[in-house]
């Protein structure tokens, strides 16, 4: 994602590496980059070093990405945001970062659930609702 150009690292340093929690692959294709937070962002603002990071990994991608920000909060009340990462000089949007919360209520009550092939169905379904949104990560 980052790399010191040839010629311009004097001290031999090694390349930054940011490192998102998760990174989503399909066919050998990074789908999605998402990142675990463990701050409730709908109580809490939004610390300016949590942006910039989502902000790389979401510019790191193809234009009109998306970077996935999950953050715990309890009792269901809590609603996705989005913030839109737009070029400068045109004002064009480039990528987005998405804050999606994860209902710990929610999640104690999937992962407490007996096993079986409903819960894991259901659990799988919350998965994805969180990495790639629908009305079932706001239920």
């Amino acid at each position: 994602m980052l790399a010191y150009l040839r010629g311009h690292n004097p001290r031999g340093r090694r390349n930054p590496t940011p490192r998102p929690d998760f990174a989503v692959v399909r066919e050998s294709k990074v789908v999605r980059l998402v990142d675990a937070k463990y701050r409730d962002l709908w109580e809490l603002p939004l610390p300016r070093e949590m942006l910039y990071q989502l902000a790389v990994y979401a510019l790191s991608q193809p234009s009109g990405a998306e970077a996935i920000m999950l953050y715990p909060t309890i009792g269901g009340h809590a609603v996705e945001s989005r913030i839109g990462v737009f070029d400068a000089a045109t004002g064009g949007q480039r990528a987005q970062i998405v804050q999606r919360p994860v209902d710990l209520l929610k999640l104690q009550e999937l992962v407490s659930a007996r096993s079986s092939a409903t819960s894991q169905r259901a659990r799988n379904a919350y998965a994805e609702s969180l990495v790639f949104g629908n009305a079932a990560s706001r239920s």
